[in-house]
């Protein structure tokens, strides 16, 4: 029958006769062949391209035992064996499962790859770059439209860097990072506490602002709360 085939044909018909197996044993039987069979060219079809991907898609295993396992286990074994192929398939994937495959197990060729998916990567692609990639990329990054990005590349950097970028954050979770390191008496605080509607950023500002400043604040609407009313009150009497 494989005589009459393709060799992509043969490839999508050894990976579908993988639902067959019924035991780890036979998985990784099923998969050694893969790997001693799949010619290089094939293996940057399989991963790097559209049509290829969707063979994963299709594949229906017969009791789920390896649907987590099986394009996870084929891409590290072909970029392990074709030390480029990581690389192509941060160029020119769209399936998310195997580019961040290729980036959690540094399977790329090369690199300057991190610092290309800290520019051109999806939002979680970046986002688990940030802890990585190159310093010139963190200012990048720490401008990016996603919290999650956003929030690993401040902390990162580090208050000493961008802490007038974390008090101004639109995010609370940023601007609670930036108010618990801003030293008492921060000129940044005053412009900042002016602003801020999250009662427990607001809580820790007040805490450290000029007592000059607070007179500033009584129009913010975090004073409705008693909590935040008392700490403003103890804070005026000292």
């Amino acid at each position: 029958m494989e005589l009459f085939m393709s060799t992509r044909d043969i490839l999508e018909n050894k990976i579908e006769n993988i639902k067959n197996c019924d035991s780890w044993n036979a998985y990784d039987e099923c998969i050694d062949e893969l790997k001693n069979s799949v010619k290089k060219e094939d293996a940057v079809w399989l991963l790097t391209t559209d049509a290829g991907c969707t063979i994963f898609s299709t594949v229906k295993l017969g009791r789920n035992l390896f649907s987590g396992s099986i394009k996870r286990d084929l891409t590290h074994i072909f970029c392990s064996k074709y030390s480029e192929l990581g690389s192509l398939i941060l160029k020119n994937s769209n399936d998310p499962e195997i580019r961040m495959q290729v980036i959690r197990q540094a399977l790329y060729s090369s690199i300057s790859d991190i610092d290309e998916i800290a520019i051109r990567g999806t939002s979680e692609e970046r986002a688990f770059v940030a802890d990585i990639c190159s310093f010139a990329m963190l200012n990048l990054l720490k401008a990016d439209s996603n919290f999650h990005v956003r929030k690993a590349a401040m902390k990162r950097l580090g208050p000493v860097e961008c802490l007038d970028d974390m008090l101004s954050d639109k995010m609370s979770q940023i601007r609670m990072l930036g108010a618990r390191a801003a030293p008492h008496g921060y000129k940044g605080l005053e412009a900042a506490i002016q602003k801020e509607l999250a009662k427990g950023v607001f809580s820790i500002m007040v805490r450290k602002v000029s007592p000059d400043i607070l007179p500033l604040i009584l129009a913010n609407r975090n004073i409705k709360s008693k909590w935040i009313s008392e700490i403003v009150e103890e804070r005026m009497s000292q």
